[in-house]
């Protein structure tokens, strides 16, 4: 039986890849519905769009907590907020103007530091390589 190499990834990297990838999804769905034959409404995408902001603003403020404190160290916290910030930054138009280019450059941004956590080279993998699920758990969902 041949034995398949992934690298291995760990527990902050994991975590904030999760945390990227929930918000890369996040934003193709609203990229899709922009895409979407409607009805002239922005109704859907205006709900969408402030609950993505929203937990962004969320993410950053869980980033200062005591708990991450404890759990991440300077330079991942540092990395992390950076990431999140240029995020909002670049969300922060009117729903009115939002657009696929800006969706793709704030999916652009999230694909980045996925790929700089997991290496230009890195396979990602097909399950999950995480050694502490703790950890990822905490800062996924805290």
């Amino acid at each position: 039986m041949q034995r398949i190499l992934t690298p291995r990834i760990d527990a902050y990297a994991a975590a904030a890849i999760l945390i990227y990838t929930h918000l890369w999804a996040d934003l193709e769905e609203v990229c899709l519905r922009l895409m979407a034959p409607t009805d002239g409404s922005a109704a859907p995408i205006e709900h969408r769009m402030t609950i993505i902001r929203l937990e962004v603003l969320i993410l950053l403020d869980a980033c200062d907590s005591a708990r991450w404190r404890s759990m991440l160290g300077g330079h991942e916290r540092a990395a992390l907020n950076a990431t999140l910030k240029s995020v909002l930054e670049t969300l922060d138009v009117p729903t009115m103007l939002v657009n696929p280019e800006i969706l793709g450059a704030t999916q652009n941004q999230l694909f980045d530091a996925v790929m700089s956590l997991s290496g230009a080279d890195a396979t990602p993998p097909t399950k999950s390589l995480v050694p502490s699920h703790l950890l990822v758990e905490t800062l996924a969902y805290a």
